[in-house]
């Protein structure tokens, strides 16, 4: 007998083994093996010989069952009827001898024989002696397999772990390291799989929760990002310290509030285990598996997310800082701009309006005194009101058109509009042509780009042809995209009076300085392009930039 279950490490056949051994050696019945599941302080039935099915994988709390007595008692327990056990479940068994004896490894109690026989079989003394007897060696046996079980299951994990970490790494936004996680460890396993997270408010509480996505077999994976409304509730406390909560039954769990009780019931998902997601000691969301009947949690039905879920709750924190990030980048993008705008309405339009004001009020004066210098005055008035005019087109058309026009920041080209940048830049030059400059662009053989290299070369065209209307008093003004193998290529020209480099040496692209074209050298330089400035005096002017082609995000 012990040749026999000394051979094997697949620890279920090994116990099923052990069980029949243990009948046959005191020509019992039937038999039951339980191991001691210290999560759940139960003993868990994890063998069972000619028992009703309903056995395998029930659970004993201390003190109830012969199993849970001789936990109790760590020692042998013999009784002639199972019915004087308390909290027996066995009606058919009740008339049953039944014996109970210790499974012992290195003092330490790991679990129970527990074997019956139909009268007139008594159980004594000498079968307590060759149950102890085989129940060491049983346990030399189960420790070998829970090695065994212990190292595969690692290997396993690692692998899992490696796998799930490394397409969340790649994953782009919160949505992808969802999806990753449920694809790589929620289909490993057999139930249903929900992730959520949590949002605070100023105070830094919780306020709602968002359920991110679903997994189930029968109907796949979900990215939901529904949000509802957080109660706190009696299981907190636990989820808080970081510890799971697993909850066999919602109907009869008394930790468990009416409002969740009433959710899992209307579902029909009354088995429940809770797996915080812990970053910098705070609870950020959840992952919780559900079953369809209620379930004993074993250690094997969770490992993997166990595993995996610290690596879960540090991806999405780190796509949240990088959205708020980007955000703030946003946020001061916006800020900027509209500084500039007010700097630019104080310096020009402001003071052509004083003027124009001015003019106004002498005119009815010296239209009486000296009528031919109120004609050049009321030139000088339509010059000015014309001036004005062009200079609120410009900024009205900047307000209009806003960056948020191409496609949003990370998304790859093959997801959003190829011609966006083009079409967004047609409608900003058409909403400035009039009849005294004429805006054109040249784009027939360019290729989309990274977002945020468009969100770029948007901006510099912008920028350039503000300064062109501003500045060069021009006729015309051509804006021209093209790509070449290594870069994209952006260059804004124009007829206007130009300048002689050499009597402005201020103006210095590469530095930032002069003329207002500091934001393009920055932008420039943010993404590794470089950027320079030609003009002559009457020569026009061209401010050309070159940044590092990008056409796919990783």
């Amino acid at each position: 007998m012990i040749e026999a279950i000394g051979s094997g490490l697949e620890l279920n056949e090994l116990l099923t083994r052990i069980a029949e051994g243990a009948c046959r050696l005191l020509d019992a019945d039937n038999g039951t093996i339980g191991l001691i599941d210290p999560f759940l302080n139960r003993i868990r039935v994890a063998a069972a010989y000619r028992m009703p099915g309903d056995e395998l994988g029930s659970l004993w709390p201390m003190g109830e069952g012969l199993m849970g007595q001789v936990w109790v008692a760590n020692a042998p327990i013999v009784k002639g009827r199972y019915a004087e056990i308390v909290g027996n479940d066995g009606v058919d068994l009740g008339d049953f001898a039944v014996i109970g004896v210790p499974i012992r490894w290195r003092d330490r109690l790991i679990g129970v024989f527990g074997l019956g026989s139909a009268p007139p079989r008594q159980f004594g003394d000498d079968d307590i002696r060759v149950l102890e007897q085989f129940g060491a060696h049983a346990a030399i046996a189960i420790e070998n397999a829970r090695l065994f079980e212990t190292t595969q299951d690692a290997l396993a994990q690692l692998q899992i772990l490696y796998d799930t970490s490394a397409r969340m790494a790649m994953a782009l936004n919160a949505d992808d390291v969802v999806q990753a996680y449920l694809e790589q460890v929620a289909q490993l396993g057999r139930f249903a799989c929900t992730i959520t997270e949590y949002l605070f408010d100023e105070r830094g509480d919780r306020c709602d929760v968002v359920v991110k996505g679903r997994w189930e077999r029968t109907e796949g994976l979900a990215l939901t990002n529904r949000r509802v409304g957080y109660a706190r509730d009696s299981l907190d406390d636990l989820l808080d310290r970081g510890e799971p909560v697993l909850i066999e039954d919602v109907r009869t769990d008394q930790r468990v509030s009416e409002t969740l009780r009433a959710m899992q019931v209307r579902e029909g998902r009354p088995a429940l285990a809770l797996f915080p997601l812990m970053t910098g000691g705070v609870r950020t969301g959840l992952v919780i598996l559900s079953a369809t009947t209620p379930h004993a949690w074993a250690e094997r039905d969770y490992r993997a997310i166990l595993a995996t879920s610290g690596h879960l709750a540090l991806a999405l924190e780190r796509r949240r800082q990088q959205q708020l990030l980007g955000e703030a980048e946003r946020q001061v993008a916006i800020l900027e701009d509209r500084r500039r705008l007010a700097h630019e309405l104080h310096d020009s339009v402001t003071q052509l309006l004083t003027g124009i004001s001015l003019i106004a009020q002498a005119a009815p004066a010296l239209w009486n005194r000296d009528p031919d210098q109120a004609e050049v005055r009321l030139g000088q008035l339509v010059d000015l009101s014309r001036r004005a005019l062009q200079e609120m087109r410009t900024l009205l058309a900047e307000l209009r058109t806003s960056p948020a026009e191409i496609a949003p920041p990370l998304a790859p080209p093959a997801t959003r509009e190829a011609d966006a940048l083009v079409l967004t830049l047609e409608r900003h030059l058409a909403s400035l042509n009039s009849d005294e400059v004429d805006l054109q662009l040249s784009a027939e053989h360019y290729v989309a780009q990274s977002s945020d290299l468009e969100h770029a070369l948007w901006r510099i065209a912008q920028e350039a042809v503000t300064n062109a209307l501003k500045h060069a008093r021009a006729t015309k003004i051509l804006v021209a995209l093209a790509v070449d193998e290594a870069n994209v290529v952006l260059t804004v020209s124009d007829d206007g009076v130009g300048f002689d480099p050499t009597d402005r040496p201020e103006v210095d692209l590469e530095r930032g300085t002069g003329l207002g074209l500091t934001g393009i050298a920055q932008r420039v330089a943010g993404l590794g392009g470089r950027s320079r400035v030609q003009s002559g005096s009457g020569l026009g002017t061209v401010v050309e930039a070159v940044l590092p082609r990008a056409d796919q995000v990783t």
